[in-house]
This record gives C-alpha cells, sequence and structure tokens, in this order.
C-alpha cells in the first residue's frame, strides 16, 4: 500500500517571505488555495491508497474534509518530526511506500504524481523530484521509515546523502510541477503565465502579483 502526506505549516507562520508582497490573510488564502490544487492532483491517482494532511489549522482538517483524505494534527511542532509522526502512522497500518508532497507545489499534475508512483520498482527504494532552488519537490520512501527526513534548505542533496549512507537505491526525477515550489513573490510571479491554469494561478493573477514583482525588481 502506498500512502500520500502532505505537510502544512500553521497558517498564522506560512510564507513569510511574501511578507512585503501580502498581508496575513492573504498569505493564509495562499496556503490554503496551493493546498488544495495538491490535493486535487492527488485524488486523482487510484493508485494511491490512502492521502493524510498533517497540520495545525481547523481551516486545515476542514478542506482535507471536503477531499476525503485524513486529517493528522501536528504534534511534533517542526516539519520533520510531523512528517516521522504522519509516516509512523502509516506504516503502522502497513504501508510498503510513503509519498510525501510539499503543500506549495500548486503546479503539481496528476500525471506528475502517476510518474513518481511509476519509478517506485522496489521494496527498498528512495524516488526524489528536486526543486528549482534544491528543496525536494516529492519524496517516496519504501518502506515508510527507511531514512530520516531532511526537509529543509538544500533538503534534495541531504535525502540522496542519507539514502547512499544506508545503500538504499535513488530514483531522481524532472518534472516541472514538482520542482517549481512557491516560497516568494519572485516565484509567484511565474504562476500565471505557467501551462497548468490553477486556482493558485486564478488567485494571483487577481492580486497582480506579476506586475507587484516587476515593480519591486525595478526598484532594486
Amino acid at each position: 500500500m502506498l500512502y500520500a502526506i502532505v505537510p502544512i505549516k500553521q497558517l498564522g507562520l506560512v510564507k513569510s517571505r511574501f511578507a512585503d508582497t501580502l498581508l496575513p490573510a492573504e498569505r493564509r488564502i495562499l496556503a490554503l488555495t496551493m493546498l488544495e490544487d495538491v490535493l486535487q492532483a492527488l485524488v486523482q491517482r487510484p493508485a494511491i491508497d490512502g492521502i493524510g494532511v498533517i497540520g495545525h489549522d481547523q481551516e486545515v482538517f476542514d478542506l482535507a474534509d471536503r477531499y476525503c483524505v485524513d486529517s493528522i494534527r501536528d504534534q511534533a511542532g517542526n516539519l520533520n518530526g510531523a512528517l516521522t509522526q504522519a509516516t509512523q502512522q502509516y506504516a503502522a497500518r502497513g504501508a510498503a511506500a510513503v509519498l510525501v508532497l510539499p503543500a506549495d507545489v500548486p503546479q503539481v499534475t496528476p500525471d506528475e504524481i502517476a510518474l513518481v508512483v511509476a519509478a517506485w520498482q522496489h521494496t527498498r527504494q528512495m524516488v526524489i523530484v528536486a526543486s528549482h532552488d534544491g528543496g525536494t519537490g516529492a519524496l517516496l520512501l519504501a518502506p515508510p521509515l527507511v531514512i530520516p527526513f531532511h526537509f529543509g534548505r538544500q533538503s534534495a542533496a541531504r535525502h540522496r546523502a542519507a539514502a547512499e549512507q544506508r545503500g538504499v537505491p535513488v530514483r531522481q526525477l524532472i518534472a516541472a510541477g514538482l520542482a517549481h515550489d512557491l516560497d516568494s513573490a519572485a516565484d509567484a510571479g511565474l504562476l500565471p503565465f505557467a501551462n497548468r491554469f490553477t486556482r493558485t494561478q486564478h488567485l494571483l493573477a487577481g492580486w497582480k502579483i506579476h506586475q507587484q514583482t516587476v515593480v519591486d525588481s525595478r526598484s532594486q
């Protein structure tokens, strides 16, 4: 069995790099909109046996309920601890593997998720998609706790190193939607012109984030 886990920070703390561009309430809306895009892509993949969202906020859990996926309350208080918590829960259910997707990859497509799942071919393996800034856009682990989680700056390299240290075969893939996480207004400025029109793109286009980003860059 394969379970997918989507972690999301406490909404009051999300997307602090947008502080000069968006109000706190707008950052909450953006985080929830991106999460919905990710869930929409995940629920279209029947090869995934279960999906869980781990976070802190009732708004997050309400959204999870709308998509009929698990809500897991974060007891760890940090991203890697939360992922370990959720992974242990699914391992106890008999999961053969877990797939972690960050909540800020709104351009991910169902086909890209299928590509990652199809690359899982061994009982002991890691499949990874690096993000454009060296982070991790997707991580599939078989078995679920085969390596510790190392999400954060340059996490793709740290995940690969952890796998190599433990002799875990690694398959690295390229997928545009998973590689483009949305961390800053500069990232957001690219989305209205991407090929796939998502809820997040619609939201940012309405807020004219691209125009704000151009103005900000010219003033520097």
